[in-house]
């Protein structure tokens, strides 16, 4: 099977992931996963071996937030792995009609805005939120604002997604650079640079 550009990956890295409470009855867990960002998706498995199996997956083009977290008190619940910091951050989407949040925890602070550029990058054109919650839903209530309704209104502005930056090989490989009068085709692209 050829491997399309929808399936190149683009970032891979193991992360702590906090359990999203789908089902009534799941407790609130850190477990370790394999995280693999493609073009389609974000997808985690439960190791980065050979034999790894897909624990879950979320389209690219249902992701709405991508924000650095705030764990508080439960960020002490992350297993640590010789004592080293997490840097969390979250990754909000929509399934079936329902706004879902991952809390992720990165080793880096830089590994942790690598991911968030990233992933913003590629749902660049995705509706967006405006306002998140940057804390976690616990104990029945946001923990940021003690709203009580998960479905509350964030508490704080998100940020703004920057534009990708062009990528001038590609403009320059699709566009001829000498118009029918011989002059540049492009002019602002030279005045650019």
């Amino acid at each position: 099977m050829a491997c399309t550009d929808e399936d190149e990956v683009i970032r891979e890295a193991f992360m702590i992931k906090r359990s999203q409470n789908k089902k009534i009855f799941t407790p609130v867990n850190y477990k370790g996963r394999w995280f693999v960002l493609t073009r389609k998706a974000l997808i985690y498995y439960d190791t980065d071996g050979q034999k790894r199996k897909e624990r879950g997956r979320i389209p690219t083009d249902s992701i709405h937030t991508v924000e650095q977290a705030q764990l508080g008190e439960l960020s002490k619940q992350i297993p640590d792995g010789d004592n080293e910091k997490r840097y969390p951050f979250q990754v909000g989407y929509t399934e079936q009609g329902t706004d879902y949040t991952l809390y992720l925890a990165a080793r880096e602070h830089s590994e942790r805005l690598n991911w968030i550029h990233d992933i913003r990058k590629l749902c660049i054109s995705n509706t967006r939120r405006v306002q998140y919650h940057p804390a976690v839903w616990a104990a029945r209530k946001w923990t940021c604002c003690d709203a009580e309704r998960r479905s509350a209104l964030g508490c704080a502005l998100a940020a703004g997604w920057p534009l990708p930056e062009p990528d001038f090989e590609l403009i320059l490989h699709d566009h001829k650079p000498i118009n029918e009068n011989g002059l540049c085709a492009y002019p602002l692209l030279i005045h650019i640079l």
